[in-house]
């Protein structure tokens, strides 16, 4: 079988949406993470993306004034991205089962194998692409040793982030992070997406 993953480069996810946007990156060792740590600081999309929630309640994961911190562990079959809204409220965490995670081109990357899990700020979790995950495994996409990773992965997740308390941990963490790379970006160069000039 033909292994057809492909690396996703952190600054792509949304670019197809968004026009105008910051973005930066640096490694990290502390007591948290070893791996890398990203922010997009997204200053103008073309759409809003709103979901809805199981409870039905509308929530906003991209818009204008909104940043996507991200981070990725070295060594680890998982990254985190942390949505914030135009107040750098926490929106959710969204969690990619990966099979690595990297630098390439100068950026990190993950290799995305499809299941998905958001964590709220309430500690609701909801498990995204499981039906995109099988499809990926009937059409020869990923093999049976990815599948049945990103399950093990999805559960190892599950579990460190299992109560209230490791879930606040995580977003003090995080905020942590986006504080830091906040005063980052300010000398960052602004990016427009091919055509807006």
């Amino acid at each position: 079988m033909k292994n057809k993953l492909t690396k996703r480069l952190a600054d792509s996810r949304g670019e197809k949406v968004i026009t105008k946007k910051q973005f930066i990156w640096e490694s990290v060792n502390d007591e948290h993470f070893t791996g890398n740590v990203s922010l997009m600081n997204i200053f103008e999309t073309d759409t809003r993306w709103e979901i809805k929630r199981e409870d039905g309640k509308e929530v906003c994961i991209l818009g204008n004034g909104y940043k996507w911190l991200g981070v990725y562990p070295d060594n680890e079959t998982y990254a985190i991205t942390a949505l914030y809204d135009d107040k750098n409220e926490l929106v959710e965490f969204y969690f990619d089962m990966t099979k690595e995670n990297g630098v390439y081109n100068g950026k990190p990357y993950i290799v995305d194998i499809y299941l998905d899990l958001v964590i709220t700020p309430e500690n609701e979790k909801i498990v995204l692409d499981e039906d995109e995950l099988q499809d990926a495994l009937d059409q020869n996409i990923l093999g049976k040793e990815e599948f049945d990773l990103a399950y093990k992965t999805l559960d190892r997740v599950q579990e460190k982030y299992s109560t209230q308390s490791d879930v606040n941990n995580l977003k003090s963490i995080m905020q942590n992070y986006l504080d830091d790379m906040l005063v980052k970006i300010k000398d960052s160069d602004i990016i427009l997406k091919e055509g807006t000039m």
